[in-house]
């Protein structure tokens, strides 16, 4: 989602080297980002972005009541989707920042891509699923089991374990595909969010749409700490592997189809090899 080395002036602030730039202050004042910083980062956006858009979700079952009525899940589709956008949208323009993707799938597509290194990609995972498991654990203590499970995604009556895994695939990789075009440029954290919403109403009526491994993992991780594994079955894995697959498709895609054919000669006459 972010890259914390810009090479390019952004919002008035010149960033020729491998700083992050403080957007949220007045004066342009550029920062150094160590490991701790990162870790940090990815952790507390990971964190906020759980309590927007599953203790969101959360708030929304309980005051829908029953979610069986057809008029209860239309305005699931409408909601879910637009608070996961906005709750995404929160987090990238602040903490994501400076550091992670808050979701792993992506991370390792950013990897894979060589848009991040393998150090940043391992710290924004450690970081975001610590924040992901806490933040759930915490919803938990005062959120009946019975809501948390109805909250998490998955797949709906008739729909299969690859069934699910193409959905999700689907809908990650037509989101990952305007990520990879956006990152580092103004336009991103709108895109960021807007995207999630409309991935998610691609799958919505199949999986539930997570685009987020941590969305499945991180409520059903702290359901442990109760005992209770009603979540882990093999329906589990169309999250596991559809997603990351999806993001990882829509880099190389994006490599192979934009990136690898870019003339750099037109952007630097300097350049010895033009």
């Amino acid at each position: 989602m972010n890259d914390k080395y810009r090479q390019t002036t952004r919002n008035g602030c010149p960033t020729g080297h491998l700083h992050a730039v403080e957007k949220w202050t007045i004066v342009c004042q550029e920062i150094k980002v160590s490991p701790m910083m990162s870790l940090s980062a990815s952790f507390w956006g990971s964190f906020i972005l759980a309590l927007f858009i599953y203790g969101g979700s959360l708030a929304f079952n309980t005051i829908l009541g029953d979610g069986d009525s057809g008029e209860a899940a239309r305005s699931a589709f409408l909601i879910v989707p637009l608070l996961h956008g906005i709750g995404l949208f929160v987090v990238v323009s602040s903490v994501f920042g400076i550091s992670g993707t808050g979701n792993p799938g992506l991370t390792f597509a950013f990897w894979a891509g060589q848009k991040i290194t393998g150090f940043d990609a391992l710290l924004y995972v450690l970081g975001s699923t610590f924040g992901w498991v806490i933040a759930s654990a915490v919803l938990l203590i005062f959120t009946p089991v019975s809501v948390m499970l109805a909250g998490i995604p998955a797949l709906q009556a008739d729909v299969g374990l690859f069934e699910g895994i193409f959905w999700e695939f689907i809908a990650s990789f037509a989101w990952g595909i305007a990520l990879t075009f956006i990152v580092n440029k103004p336009v991103q954290d709108f895109t960021a969010g807007l995207g999630l919403t409309a991935g998610m109403w691609i799958a919505w009526p199949y999986t539930r749409s997570a685009l987020n491994i941590h969305r499945v993992l991180g409520p059903a991780i702290a359901l442990l700490l109760k005992g209770n594994t009603e979540y882990w079955t093999t329906d589990i894995f169309a999250y596991l592997i559809g997603s990351p697959v999806g993001f990882l498709a829509a880099v190389f895609v994006y490599y192979f189809s934009f990136q690898l054919n870019v003339d750099h000669c037109a952007k630097s006459k300097m350049d010895t090899k033009c």
